[in-house]
């Protein structure tokens, strides 16, 4: 027994120590026990129960995790301590599969006390599948002054508890939920409980949402589910549908490289489109071809190449800037001839590089994974899909595989014009050459990330350091949305005050400086923007000096979109000996 205690005591001096070391003494069961006693004796400093408490989740069973659980909901205790020790118990429920003996409809006693503690209480609530409190999930689910987070939270629990009070719940959510994007998740987390009914509900929500609705919560997880798109269509099909509410579906599906053909029929027939009638087949090519040449737009292309119901730059990057699913497309004109470029807008299946090639996995559960495969060994298949996520599925899990079609599928070009189609063509065309198509040799800052709401104080007024690490530096990550500059590196300010939902925007981009040295941030518009360096305020111009020493540096922008429209910002070395910089890839 002193041996384990010894044990015990080094774990926990060494928190990192893996719980494997335990295991060597040759019964944990031993050492779990003189932890317990450990714990239960009171005399461990406060210090050190945090640690112990983590060890005792990582190694106990149903009795010990009861103990903590009592932890967590003792009042006395401090609340960083009971929250870390609801996360703990969350560990144990998804990798081992275990949870607290007793009664864990106790939960409910922190449904209304501090906001960690409620979110993780929620969480675990779904983990256990305590279905008592599905109730008081979707109550909190739908109140009006929750937080979205503990909203998302409350609905995945319910997901997650399965059984007919969390089903009842989520329906219940689905129909009656005042706001919009509540209903589409309620409904969302329904499907895998329910598809038929989950169809059913889906098909009287649909007619109601237009073109400012983000429809993926509410069409994802039918088109992730085994026969989920067919139920959806069935649902739709003879139902009023406006033909807007269909357009809308309808890009979806393009955007994240799905053509189902039943779902398809359904939306096509309420928005008019004929789906007997390609809008452009072999004998248009010549026609198109000389009207991208000779009356082809590449500025008013770019524009549609931006356009989100065509998801080009989620799929493609220029110059290293937008998606990595598609190839880069920075130097497409100058390797790629105009006839080429126009087949793989058209015809994006007639030939697909093997790299691009994507495949459908069906999971033993039922879902439908599609995505181009990133890697693959005896144990896991990695896919990364449409929306650029990364999705493992473990071998042992797969029922049925299949080669898929290209990821862009070949009905986006319905939303087109023939004159936006020759436009689009043109600007492709463009790209890489000599001009101002060509790929930048000065690092032009494209890369760029908004501040969503924005906190009125730094609205008000330029913060200084401790308001701006305070109000905007901390922003959690989900708070800040990418918003891309043009080829030519100008930023749109009125679109990322959109993104942003204020006239007065923060924008955000990484550099990674290779050598260190002068430099000179070149600044349109340079009088009206603040700077600040790694939260460091710059002076105001359009020539402003740094110093870059080498690595990654974060370089933060304030612009009010009503003084100033457009933003270009480039880093020119400062002589001979100046820094080179790249911008950081990637969100």
């Amino acid at each position: 027994m002193r041996k384990f205690v010894l044990i015990l005591l080094v774990s926990l001096t060494f928190p990192l120590t893996p719980p494997s070391v335990l295991a060597q003494s040759g019964s944990s069961g031993g050492a779990v026990a003189a932890l317990m006693r450990l714990l239960e004796s009171g005399r461990l400093p406060p210090s050190r129960q945090g640690p112990a408490l983590r060890l005792l989740c990582q190694r106990g069973g149903p009795k010990e995790l009861a103990y903590a659980f009592a932890v967590a909901l003792d009042a006395k205790r401090p609340v960083e301590l009971r929250a870390q020790v609801l996360e703990e118990l969350a560990t144990a429920a998804r990798q081992r599969k275990l949870r607290p003996a007793g009664d864990l409809t106790r939960l409910s006693e922190l449904l209304d006390q501090s906001p960690e503690l409620r979110l993780q209480a929620v969480r675990l609530a779904g983990l256990w599948q305590v279905r008592p409190l599905a109730s008081s999930l979707g109550r909190l689910a739908a109140a009006k002054g929750t937080p979205a987070p503990l909203r998302q939270a409350a609905i995945e629990a319910l997901q997650n508890m399965k059984g007919p009070e969390a089903k009842a719940a989520l329906e219940h959510l689905a129909r009656e939920a005042d706001d919009l994007t509540v209903r589409m998740r309620a409904l969302g987390a329904l499907v895998p409980l329910d598809t038929a009914q989950a169809a059913r509900l889906a098909a009287e929500l649909i007619p109601v949402l237009d073109d400012r609705t983000n429809p993926a919560p509410l069409l994802q997880p039918f088109l992730d589910r085994r026969g989920g798109s067919k139920l959806l269509a069935q649902a739709l099909r003879g139902k009023k549908l406006p033909a807007d509410a269909a357009r809308l579906v309808l890009r979806y599906l393009y955007s994240v490289g799905r053509s189902d053909a039943e779902l398809v029929q359904v939306l096509s027939e309420a928005a008019g489109i004929d789906l007997s009638k390609p809008p452009f087949t072999e004998k248009d090519l010549p026609a198109l071809i000389a009207e991208v040449n000779a009356e082809g737009d590449p500025v008013r292309g770019e524009m549609i190449f931006r356009r989100k119901d065509l998801s080009c730059t989620k799929c493609h990057a220029i110059n290293h800037v937008g998606g990595d699913i598609g190839p880069d497309l920075g130097a497409v004109g100058a390797s790629s001839p105009v006839d080429y470029i126009l087949r793989s807008i058209l015809f994006p299946n007639q030939a697909i590089k093997e790299q691009y090639k994507t495949k459908v996995i069906i999971t033993a559960q039922g879902q439908v994974i599609t995505g181009i495969q990133v890697s693959r060994d005896d144990q896991k298949v990695v896919l990364k899909t449409a929306e650029g996520q990364l999705r493992t599925v473990p071998v042992a899990d797969i029922e049925e595989e299949a080669e898929g079609r290209s990821l862009m599928p070949e009905g986006l070009t319905r939303f087109l014009t023939r004159r936006e189609l020759v436009d689009l063509a043109a600007f492709l065309s463009r790209l890489g050459k000599p001009g101002p198509w060509a790929i930048p040799q000065v690092p032009v800052l494209r890369n760029w990330q908004v501040l969503v709401r924005p906190r009125p104080e730094v609205v008000q007024q330029v913060p200084d350091e401790f308001l701006l690490q305070k109000k905007v530096l901390a922003t959690p990550p989900k708070r800040w949305q990418p918003v891309l500059g043009l080829v030519r590196g100008d930023v749109l300010l009125e679109e990322a005050a959109q993104v942003a939902r204020s006239p007065v925007v923060y924008l955000r981009t990484r550099l990674n400086v290779l050598r260190g040295g002068p430099a000179v941030l070149e600044v349109q518009g340079g009088q009206l923007v603040s700077l600040w360096l790694d939260g460091k305020r710059l002076l105001s111009g359009t020539q402003v000096p740094v110093e870059l020493a080498r690595g990654r540096h974060e370089l933060l922008l304030r612009a009010d979109v009503r003084q100033l429209k457009r933003l270009r910002v480039r880093v020119l070395p400062r002589g001979s000996s100046g820094a080179v910089v790249q911008e950081v890839p990637g969100p």
